[in-house]
């Protein structure tokens, strides 16, 4: 048992110290006090009036900076690198219409609790797996948002695969970041698919819950279930074998309500579950 908790703690210290270098990069970002480019800060307006994002937000940006991506972390901000400022004003408009999608739904927060929880959990191949799917349910709902603007979708393809090239961003901050690899080729699939069906989406009528808050529940309903994994895991044996318990599978949706916004939909062995259901569901 000692042993075992041991192993534990020195692998949650190792996930936790992931964390640091984001934060470095923060602290300093926000301790810079240049000027950004006026065309810069003017598409950043304009894109934020058109979100109705009505807090202030801060555009930073810097050599320190590899990829665009933004934080909810105090003042939200979004942090660009310094060659944004030869960037075309279309590629400029994607950026934002991403980043503020983020910001919108406080994707960082979420983030965080997923971050927190493989940490919790880094032996278990669960909490690593939901984490990359709530992952990749952000980004894929920030790349509709981008499309559904009107933006090109082989244009934005392409922007991404250039972002995706450049310095990586700090782990938890790369949350956030617009180009990351390792979803890319994923992402730029159903970007071109979504373009190929003429920008139809799935729809769910009975879908009704805010798409921010389902996100960031979804964090702290991974944080529940894997520690309480976790905890089994040390106790005691598996209760019952596959054979027994037959072949439990959680899967994420995204669906869009009636005005737009989109929000993610549960199924549990292949039938729709309230969120609101899912721990008792999977505690059995």
């Amino acid at each position: 048992g000692f042993l075992i908790v041991t192993i534990w703690v020195f692998g949650l210290l190792f996930f936790l110290l992931r964390i640091l270098p984001g934060i470095i990069l923060l602290l300093r970002l926000k301790k810079q006090t240049a000027q950004i480019p006026e065309r810069i800060a003017s598409q950043a307006a304009r894109i934020q009036k058109l979100s109705g994002l009505r807090k202030t937000v801060r555009i930073i940006c810097s050599p320190r900076v590899g990829t665009p991506f933004s934080w909810n972390f105090g003042l939200p901000s979004i942090a660009l690198p310094s060659s944004a400022a030869r960037w075309r004003d279309e590629d400029l408009e994607m950026v934002f219409r991403h980043e503020f999608t983020h910001l919108i739904r406080r994707d960082g927060f979420s983030a965080l609790l997923t971050g927190l929880a493989t940490a919790l959990n880094w032996f278990n191949p669960l909490a690593w797996f939901a984490a990359r799917r709530i992952s990749e349910l952000r980004e894929e709902i920030c790349d509709n948002a981008v499309l559904k603007s009107g933006c090109d979708p082989d244009r934005y393809a392409t922007l991404l695969f250039q972002q995706a090239r450049s310095r990586a961003t700090p782990y938890l901050l790369s949350a956030t970041a617009m180009a990351k690899p390792g979803t890319l080729e994923k992402r730029v699939t159903m970007i071109l698919k979504r373009k190929s069906l003429n920008n139809q989406t799935d729809t769910h009528p009975m879908m009704n819950t805010s798409g921010t808050l389902q996100t960031i529940l979804a964090g702290l309903i991974l944080l529940a279930i894997s520690a309480g994994i976790a905890l089994l895991g040390f106790a005691s044996p598996p209760i019952a074998s596959a054979e027994e318990t037959g072949n439990t599978r959680l899967t994420i949706h995204i669906y869009e309500e009636v005005n737009g916004m989109q929000v993610l939909g549960y199924e549990l062995d292949g039938e729709e579950i309230k969120f609101s259901e899912l721990p008792d569901a999977l505690a059995k």
